[in-house]
């Protein structure tokens, strides 16, 4: 759960958001047990919480939460370990330390759950990746804010602005690299910014090779190179890039999710399908996020499981009802089931949405590629002309 900022200034409420992601982060590095994502744990912060019924929700067993005060250069953290389903105390610990000494209490912190959580952890598990990222604390508290800023659905250009920063204050800080290609990969895809879609992916791919090179055993630097490549259709490289991420850490929520989604391009659609149930069990909160039903959707679609595509498609547009590309999948999935009538509304409504889209020639060049055929023959089923 999200550390409580105990400090008297409330805008270092960034900094113990921080700690505590990265004390997730270094959690999920351990291969004997799953650690729910940020996502979902976030959303109890600043609320008064039931122990058990926050386990309930999420599916877990044991809790962590904490706090942490920072004064000048000095901070206090404490965390404690909870067994949920008996409401008791396993563990508790405080440290009084420099802003120097920061992320060796975080490994000291992680270390000190893994091994209660599972006393059995020894061998390959004890050379766990353990990532220092930075001794330049100016550098690390800028990604800090930027990344606050990102995680909390703000201004991504302010966000970008603090990775810029941090960059410049740490030009081998890996994460502040991933932080800006995570702000320039929403401009990418943002319709209104098509304009200068060129220059931004350009700078994506520099950035993503940047924040391998310097850091390629960080699974977040992995998936932004893998983005990097399926943005240039080198659909093997990305797969490759996924798998490697996935290998590094089988318990990382977006790992497993973008893993699923590079498999679908060699078709292998129900593999994929698992993995995105997977990566919505460590993150639940991403049940209902537009990428996590897409993929399912896409799963469904090349396994021609038309009801499930329906199904998924409807909750996508009801979480998004300004989702134009929604209104296309579900009047081909409805044409496939045969349902022509309600094919034609949807297909009108698209047409609508999108006036570009005038025959199956303009919509062969939007649909997914790996699921293309089947949602042409559908909009072809639906009214939609060749020509």
């Amino acid at each position: 759960l999200p550390f409580t900022n105990m400090s008297n200034d409330p805008e270092q409420e960034y900094f113990a958001d921080g700690i505590t992601e990265d004390i997730i982060t270094n959690l999920s590095l351990w291969r004997t047990f799953p650690v729910i994502s940020r996502n979902s744990s976030f959303t109890y912060k600043g609320k008064s919480v039931n122990l058990k019924e926050v386990a309930g929700e999420l599916g877990v067993r044991y809790i962590v939460e904490g706090s942490v005060r920072k004064g000048g250069s000095k901070v206090r953290i404490t965390a404690q370990l909870i067994d949920a389903t008996g409401d008791h105390h396993l563990w508790s610990e405080r440290w009084d330390r420099t802003l120097e000494d920061i992320f060796d209490v975080q490994d000291e912190v992680s270390s000190a759950i893994a091994a209660l959580v599972s006393p059995a952890v020894k061998g390959q598990e004890q050379e766990r990746v353990i990532r220092k990222p930075t001794r330049n604390m100016n550098a690390w508290d800028e990604y800090l804010r930027g990344l606050a800023i990102l995680n909390s659905d703000g201004d991504f250009a302010e966000a970008k602005a603090h990775g810029y920063k941090s960059i410049e204050l740490d030009p081998m800080l890996s994460d502040a690299y991933i932080l800006v290609c995570q702000c320039l990969r929403l401009e990418i895809y943002n319709h209104e910014k098509q304009d200068q879609r060129a220059a931004n992916e350009a700078e994506f791919h520099e950035k993503a090779k940047k924040a391998f090179e310097l850091d390629s055993k960080n699974p977040e630097a992995l998936i932004i190179l893998s983005i990097s490549a399926n943005i240039k259709r080198d659909f093997a490289q990305r797969a490759e890039l996924m798998k490697k991420a996935l290998d590094i850490n089988p318990n990382h929520a977006e790992a497993n999710r973008e893993y699923a989604l590079s498999i679908t391009s060699n078709g292998e659609f129900e593999k994929a399908k698992q993995h995105v149930l997977k990566s919505i069990e460590l993150n639940p909160v991403s049940a209902n996020h537009i990428l996590s039903k897409y993929g399912l959707m896409l799963c469904s679609l090349g396994l021609q499981d038309f009801s499930s595509a329906l199904e998924t498609v409807d909750q996508m547009l009801e979480n998004d009802p300004d989702f134009s590309g929604g209104y296309g999948f579900k009047a081909s999935i409805l044409a496939h089931l045969d349902r022509l009538e309600e094919a034609q509304a949807l297909l009108a409504q698209y047409q609508e949405k999108r006036p570009n889209i005038k025959n199956t020639s303009d919509y062969e060049k939007v649909a997914p590629t790996i699921v293309k055929d089947v949602l042409l023959e559908g909009m072809a089923k639906a009214g939609l002309p060749a020509e």
